[in-house]
């Protein structure tokens, strides 16, 4: 327990969480050969990393809430090796350190985080982190319509400020967060997709119509 150097800031990172577009992540390393390439590192929140290889593991949970989760949880985070970032840290899970949740929302600018996925982004916007790609980031599904969890519009208001400070935001295809999932055209915009010109900004193009950029 106490200060973990991680040395240089990573350029990519995977934050992966328990929602179901954590799929997209096991498939992708699944063809990789290694849930670390292409990512520099491999993020993890709460549940999801007992089940992948994690570099950062982010459960904000107070310790005394941890306890009254699955004892396998428990079990995981006190065999971990890897950091375990924490509002409470405890000597009882050795790899606990204390979050920097000060400096996080400095960085950011304006202090609003309410899940570990949330405080995790900030994280990597506190470390400019250049790439950042989300698995598992999902908190309403198309089949359970009233059901659903919260999260969704502080994780996609980080995503913007991130975006405006230059920062690439990856989304996995089949998650929820910004609609990712869906093939809807814009709204009002019926026919057409979102693409790019030659210099990269987006301009309408008709569906089946290849924009002059990178798709």
């Amino acid at each position: 327990m106490g200060s973990i150097s991680m040395g240089a800031n990573p350029r990519s990172v995977a934050i992966v969480g328990a929602g179901r577009s954590h799929n997209v992540f096991s498939t992708w390393a699944m063809h990789a050969g290694s849930p670390k390439a292409p990512f520099d590192e491999v993020w993890t929140i709460n549940m999801a990393g007992t089940v992948f290889p994690t570099d950062r593991w982010y459960c904000m949970d107070d310790y005394h809430e941890m306890l009254a989760g699955p004892p396998a949880y428990l079990e995981a985070l006190k065999a971990s090796r890897c950091p375990i970032y924490t509002s409470t840290p405890t000597p009882e899970i050795p790899m606990t350190v204390a979050f920097p949740a000060e400096d996080v929302a400095r960085a950011v600018g304006y202090p609003y985080f309410n899940t570990s996925a949330a405080w995790a982004f900030g994280d990597a916007i506190r470390l400019e982190v250049p790439d950042v790609y989300l698995f598992g980031m999902d908190f309403v599904y198309p089949d359970e319509p009233y059901k659903g969890e919260a999260g969704r519009g502080c994780l996609e208001f980080l995503i913007g400020i991130a975006r405006e400070r230059g920062m690439r935001v990856h989304i996995a295809q089949s998650s929820n967060l910004m609609d990712t999932h869906t093939n809807h055209p814009p709204y009002g915009f019926p026919g057409k997709r979102w693409g790019q010109d030659e210099d990269g900004n987006l301009i309408l193009v008709p569906d089946g119509v290849v924009s002059p950029g990178k798709e």
